[in-house]
């Protein structure tokens, strides 16, 4: 049951506390420990002690676990591979530039003299998820299926491969905690909620500043607003911990930042080629593509995105309690007839329509 923070005070009867700065400390099951940059560095959890150690750009470079060190090394976010303590390469990923789509494991015999290699492949769902992993001929050697949220129904353990739940995009589920690491955050399948707030929610970078430091407005770049309101245009100030806003069917964070759709066709998220297929007549409908329903949910996303969007605008500039759909449409631009109802600031106005039409096209590409 979540507090009036938004925070979980208990789930199934079991307490969860949290620090000044709402990072999680204990759950039940674990016990956490955060720097003064909100990064968990340790994690103790059935007797055993995790610690991590990051870079400048908060991406995680080192583990240790009773004195067994794993080090990751990075080309920009992407990972490449993983050495243990001595410097041995266990692990390289093979990238294709947007993500991940193999593995190649470097086996060592009891002495630690390197063997051989086994290079594993990924197949994915519609959401960067592993479904399959195949050898290098091809044959299936292990599947994995999984909650709304990301856990895993069939296995609980893999000693193997940790890129699981959003793996092609980053997502790395270490075992030790049950967390799986998105960069700048860490997430609780479990739960379906990450362990720690928004960075970007919690800076100010614009006009508005909610008192709990929990949302920001930035005029200039509204990319992320469509994930700081509610379901009936609100403004959010507590949605700080959901995974993409509580919608994981058709979307990803893999940064642990800014909720993206890989099933919606966009510059960075590539359609595959249409293979035209002669089919006999169907008796039932068929269900819409997903490139489909994505061109509706992007249509009606940019609506409610710029509604909200100017129902802010009209807090910031001056109007109080006039909605969006007082305020202006979204084709026309129209300011004036409400610049004398009392102080309003129509060059907010007009920068923040402007804005608002920018920033939601950006959203729903």
């Amino acid at each position: 049951m979540p507090n009036n923070l938004n925070q979980y005070a208990s789930v199934n009867g079991v307490r969860y506390s949290y620090d000044a700065d709402g990072n999680l400390l204990t759950d039940g099951t674990r016990i956490l420990g955060w720097d003064v940059r909100n990064r968990l560095i340790q994690v103790t959890k059935e007797g055993k002690t995790i610690a991590y150690n990051y870079d400048h750009n908060d991406l995680r470079v080192e583990k240790e676990v009773d004195g067994n060190k794993v080090r990751y090394y990075y080309e920009g976010s992407l990972l490449l591979c993983e050495k243990d303590g001595a410097g041995k390469v266990q692990k390289v990923y093979i990238n294709d530039g947007e993500g991940i789509i193999g593995m190649v494991r470097y086996i060592y015999n009891k002495n630690g003299i390197f063997s051989h290699h086994q290079r594993l492949y990924y197949l994915y769902d519609s959401l960067g998820s592993v479904s399959v992993i195949t050898n290098e001929l091809g044959f299936p050697v292990q599947q994995y299926t999984y909650s709304p949220y990301g856990s895993t129904m069939n296995v609980e353990y893999d000693p193997v491969n940790n890129l699981r739940f959003v793996g092609r995009y980053g997502g790395y589920k270490d075992d030790d905690t049950g967390l799986t690491y998105f960069w700048h955050r860490w997430y609780d399948e479990e739960d379906g909620r990450w362990g720690s707030r928004d960075p970007l929610k919690e800076i100010s970078l614009g006009k508005l500043l909610c008192k709990n430091r929990q949302l920001f407005f930035n005029s200039k770049d509204l990319i992320n607003f469509y994930s700081y309101v509610d379901t009936v245009g609100k403004l959010n100030c507590k949605n700080i911990y959901s995974y993409t806003n509580n919608r994981p069917s058709f979307f990803i964070d893999r940064n642990g930042l800014t909720p993206e759709c890989p099933q919606c066709p966009s510059p960075q998220w590539q359609p595959m080629p249409t293979i035209t297929t002669i089919t006999a007549p169907s008796l039932t409908p068929r269900r819409p593509s997903p490139l489909f329903v994505c061109d509706n949910l992007n249509d009606d996303i940019y609506k409610d995105c710029y509604k909200k969007c100017m129902d802010v605008a009209g807090i910031i500039c001056g109007l109080g309690g006039f909605t969006a759909g007082v305020l202006t449409g979204p084709e026309t631009g129209i300011v004036g007839g409400f610049i004398a109802g009392g102080g309003v600031d129509a060059l907010c106005l007009i920068l923040a329509n402007s804005t608002c039409k920018q920033t939601c096209t950006k959203a729903t590409k």
